[in-house]
C-alpha cells in the first residue's frame, strides 16, 4: 500500500460499473451496510457537479 492511501480509502466510496444503467454506491467504511443506486445519468451528472465545483462548501 503506497504512502496516504489509507486516508484516501478511509475516505472513498466505491462505485459498481457492471450493470448497465444503474450505478451503485457503497461506502468503504461499511461494506456490509446500505447500497443505494442511481441511474447512469444522474450519476454522471453528480460527478460532473463534484469536478465543478458545485458541491464546494465556502470557505
Amino acid at each position: 500500500m503506497a504512502a496516504g492511501t489509507k486516508f484516501m480509502v478511509d475516505q472513498c466510496v466505491e462505485v459498481a460499473t457492471n450493470l448497465p444503467g444503474l450505478v451503485p454506491v457503497r461506502d468503504m467504511k461499511d461494506r456490509e451496510g446500505r447500497t443505494p443506486a442511481c441511474t447512469a445519468d444522474s450519476w454522471v451528472a453528480f460527478v460532473d457537479g463534484v469536478k465543478s465545483g458545485e458541491f464546494d462548501l465556502p470557505a
